[in-house]
């Protein structure tokens, strides 16, 4: 079965099929908004790129995508509905994790020594986050900082740290574990209000049971 990702807005959905996980490089060949109510489906397209996810800007009429290019690595384009147009803000391999500011005029992508703040716009210059090195999971920017997994497995939660864009100081904001922890074998996508008040993910949970037998022969 093919794996649907879809993000909300008012209004639409977005459809990027298949999506086999943040680091897929094989992404789908369109991505299509579907409207939660009567409307008409759009499918875009672009020759030679491959979409991996994407994300609504507030004005409901660009999208943030993450996307390769062909014989290139995946990075961020703004890509804008109304001619489908898209526009390259990040450098290749940029952004294997990613998440819009709470403006919707920044996104904090994960890149090979740590965290870089990228604007959309491309008024300013990309911004390393201080004290953050290495492969990072960035799951989140709400209204306090950036929501970051302690730990480069992006199913395995547990631990989510808020680390502020500017100072690099970080604490932890979350252990997220389902109240009964038995058989979990995996946890992912968490989803974040950017107020940080809600919050919402999945697990995969296997059982057994175990039988006594006597009398056997």
């Amino acid at each position: 079965m093919e794996d649907f990702r879809l993000l909300n807005t008012a209004s639409t959905n977005i459809s990027v099929v298949p999506g086999r996980g943040p680091d897929d490089v094989r992404g789908s060949s369109y991505i299509e908004p579907l409207p939660v109510g009567p409307g008409a489906t759009r499918r875009i397209q672009q020759p030679g790129f491959a979409y991996n996810n994407a994300r609504w800007l507030p004005d409901a009429k660009r999208l943030v995508v993450r996307a390769r290019e062909q014989n290139q690595l995946p990075r961020l384009y703004e890509l804008n509905l109304d001619d489908g147009s898209m526009r390259a803000f990040t450098p290749e391999g940029v952004g294997i994790s990613w998440s819009l500011s709470p403006d919707g005029r920044r996104v904090a992508a994960a890149a090979a020594s740590g965290i870089e703040v990228h604007s959309i716009g491309g008024d300013r210059d990309p911004q390393k986050v201080p004290a953050v090195s290495g492969p990072q999971v960035v799951v989140g920017w709400v209204d306090r900082g950036l929501l970051v997994y302690d730990g480069p497995d992006p199913f395995a939660l547990g631990k989510v740290l808020l680390i502020d864009p500017v100072t690099g100081a970080r604490q932890t904001w979350r252990e997220i574990l389902p109240r009964d922890p038995s058989g979990i074998m995996s946890m992912g996508a968490l989803v974040v209000t950017p107020d940080g008040g809600s919050y919402a993910y999945w697990w995969t949970r296997a059982v057994s049971d175990l039988y006594l037998g006597s009398g056997l022969s």
